[in-house]
C-alpha cells in the first residue's frame, strides 16, 4: 500500500499544535508527537542513510522529546506535556529500545532511500507507541512553519503528489501578530517580528503565495483557529472527507500520546467549543494594520471574517500608513524599554546558564553552548535589532505598493457562510 501523508504547517500560533492533539489519537493516524523537519534531520546524519543502527541513535539523540514528555517544557513551558490527564498529573515515556528495534527490522527490510526511511521512522515510532501499526494510515507530518518549503517539496518528491496534501492553520494577520507579542511576554524574550526569512509578520505577507509558485499541484487546504474554536465537528468531519480517514471521536478530544491535553496556552484551554469570534481592532494601530492588509491583500483577507475597515486609495497615504512601526512593532520597543523586562530576562539567564540540567541545550530544536546561548539570548529585544527588523518590513512591504495581489491557494477546509455546509461555499 502506497504512504500517503498530511503536511502539517502553521503560521502566527495558528493553532497546529491544537489541530496535531485532535488527531493525536486516531487509529488511522500516525506522528511524530512534535515537529519534525526530514531535511534537517538528513542533514544532521549528513545525509548518510545506509546505517540504520546509526541513524536510530541519531534520530534518539536529536529528537529526546519524542520520548519523554517531562523534557517538553525545556523547550516551552507552555506545552505542559508533563501536567497531562484529567488531574493534569500524567505525562508520557516511549520506549527507545522498542523504537530502535522496530526500527532496524523495518528499515532493514526494505530499499534504503529518504522514502523508506521516512516511513520506518514513523511506523517504527507507532509500534514504540501502541504496539501494533494500523492496516490502513495516514502519516502526519507536522513541519510547523509554512517558511519550510523545502521539506513539503521533499514530500511531494518522494511520495508523488496525489499521495499528499497540505493543511495551513492560521489566524487572521493582526490578531496572530498579537498572540505572538503575548507569547513572547510570557517567555520573557522579545523576538523582532521581521528579522528572518520565517519571521512571523512576513508569513502574514506572503501566506501560501511561495508555496502555490514552488508546489502548483498539490492538494492544500486552510483551516482557521477562529472557524475550528466555534466550529470543531464540522472542521473535522471535513477534514475526514479530505484526507480521507473515517470519522472517531476522537477528533473532539485534544490529546497527547491518547492523555487528555490542555493547549499551550498560559490558561488552560480544555474541549471547550467557543462561539465564532473575529478579530476586531481595539486601537488606532491596529485598524491602520488592518487597512493595510486589507489594501495589500483584499481578496485573502475575505476568508477573515467581515470587513472592519475600507482600504485605502491614496499610494501616498498607504506609503505613509506602511512606514509608520506596526502595532506589535510599538509593543517590542516599548518592552525592551523596560528595565523590569531586563531584569527578568537577566535573571533567568542566570538561572538556566547555572541550572545542572542545562535548561538551554533544547533552545531553537538544538543545542548550544553558554557563549552562542548567551547571544541569542541578548541579541534579541535590544533596540539596535527592532531598528533594523522595522526598517527591513518597511521596505518589504512598500514592495508590494502598486502591484497586483499575489496568486496564492485559498480553499478553505471549512468555512459557517450563515451555518451552511454546502462545500462549494467554501472557497473564498
Amino acid at each position: 500500500m502506497e504512504s500517503k501523508v498530511l503536511c502539517l504547517l502553521v503560521s502566527l500560533r495558528g493553532g497546529s499544535k491544537l489541530f496535531q492533539s485532535l488527531l493525536d489519537d486516531h487509529p488511522e493516524v500516525i506522528g511524530f508527537p512534535r515537529t519534525f523537519r526530514l531535511t534537517a534531520f538528513l542533514g544532521s546524519i549528513n545525509n548518510q542513510i545506509d546505517d540504520a543502527e546509526n541513524i536510530s541513535n541519531a534520530f534518539i539523540k536529536k529528537y529526546p522529546l519524542f520520548f519523554d514528555g517531562t523534557l517538553w517544557k525545556i523547550v516551552n513551558k507552555l506545552d505542559k506535556a508533563d501536567q497531562l490527564g484529567e488531574k493534569r498529573k500524567e505525562t508520557f515515556k516511549v520506549s527507545q529500545d522498542k523504537f530502535k528495534n522496530a526500527f532496524l527490522e523495518l528499515y532493514n527490510a526494505n530499499k534504503k532511500n529518504a522514502k523508506n526511511l521516512f516511513v520506518s521512522l514513523n511506523c517504527a515510532f507507532q509500534i514504540a507507541k501502541k504496539g501494533y501499526v494500523p492496516e490502513k494510515y495516514i502519516i502526519l507530518y507536522h513541519i510547523h512553519d509554512i517558511c519550510f518549503i523545502d521539506d513539503v517539496e521533499q514530500c511531494v518528491s518522494l511520495f508523488g503528489v496525489k499521495n499528499v496534501k497540505v493543511l495551513l492553520t492560521t489566524r487572521h494577520p493582526v490578531g496572530g501578530l498579537n498572540s505572538v507579542f503575548h507569547w513572547m511576554e510570557i517567555q520573557n524574550c522579545l523576538i523582532p517580528v521581521f528579522n528572518n526569512p520565517k519571521s512571523y509578520i512576513k508569513q502574514s505577507y506572503i501566506f501560501t503565495s511561495e508555496l502555490s509558485k514552488r508546489i502548483k499541484d498539490v492538494d492544500m487546504r486552510i483551516n482557521l483557529l477562529e472557524v475550528i474554536r466555534a466550529y470543531r465537528k464540522e472542521v473535522m468531519e471535513s477534514l475526514c472527507e479530505w484526507v480521507g480517514i473515517s470519522w472517531n471521536d476522537s477528533l473532539m478530544k485534544s490529546t497527547i500520546m491518547g492523555r487528555k491535553w490542555l493547549g499551550n496556552t498560559q490558561a488552560d484551554k480544555p474541549d471547550k467549543i467557543e462561539e465564532l469570534k473575529w478579530f476586531k481592532p481595539s486601537n488606532w494601530m491596529e485598524k491602520k494594520d488592518l487597512q493595510i492588509y486589507v489594501t495589500l491583500f483584499p481578496d485573502r483577507m475575505k476568508m477573515f471574517g467581515p470587513s472592519q475597515v475600507e482600504s485605502i486609495g491614496n499610494l501616498r497615504r498607504l506609503k505613509f500608513l506602511i512606514i509608520l512601526p506596526t502595532a506589535v512593532e510599538f509593543k517590542i520597543f516599548i518592552k525592551s524599554l523596560s528595565l523590569f523586562y531586563w531584569y527578568k530576562c537577566i535573571s533567568r539567564t542566570i538561572k538556566e546558564l547555572t541550572n545542572r540540567e542545562k535548561m538551554y541545550n533544547y533552545k531553537d530544536r538544538g543545542p548550544y553552548e553558554k557563549i552562542q546561548y548567551l547571544y541569542l539570548r541578548f541579541r534579541t529585544g535590544n533596540i539596535i535589532t527592532c531598528f533594523i527588523a522595522y526598517v527591513k518590513r518597511v521596505k518589504y512591504l512598500l514592495s508590494f505598493v502598486g502591484k497586483k495581489e499575489m496568486s496564492e491557494k485559498r480553499d478553505l477546509l471549512f468555512y459557517p457562510i450563515e451555518n451552511s455546509c454546502d462545500r462549494s461555499l467554501q472557497k473564498i
